[in-house]
């Protein structure tokens, strides 16, 4: 686990001394740590919507970055950002093999990483109408 993981929960055990549970819980235990930006000082944290990140910016990021700036021995700013969902590729089923070829993988992987996404999902199940309405 990376060094900014573990001082991020750090953090959040600095706030559970300053916060009821319910606020923490809901409000900044869920943000993810993504990525610390060092010669800034900066720690990007995701949560799962914009109110929720709008909540946190308005009413815990000062006593946030206070708490960071404790558990990590430097000053550190928090920025919260909405979580990106990775893209899921969906092929007709006759086309999921040619997906998985070496050099259109990594055409696929290629072009979607240009966008800015990390991680790119292929279901194996093939494209199919009303497949984003499964889980609903």
């Amino acid at each position: 686990m990376p060094d900014f993981v573990n001082n991020w929960e750090k953090t959040l055990e600095i706030l559970r001394e300053e916060l009821n549970d319910t606020m923490l819980d809901t409000w900044i235990a869920p943000l993810v740590p993504k990525k610390l930006d060092e010669a800034a000082g900066t720690l990007y944290v995701e949560g799962e919507n914009e109110y929720k990140i709008q909540r946190f910016n308005e009413r815990y990021l000062q006593i946030a970055n206070t708490a960071a700036t404790l558990a990590f021995g430097q000053p550190i700013r928090i920025e919260a950002s909405v979580a990106v969902i990775p893209p899921a590729v969906e092929a007709l089923p006759e086309d999921i093999e040619k997906a998985v070829q070496p050099a259109i993988r990594e055409k696929i992987v290629t072009s979607f990483k240009e966008f800015g996404f990390t991680y790119i999902s292929l279901d194996l199940q093939g494209y199919r109408t009303g497949a984003m309405n499964e889980i609903l």
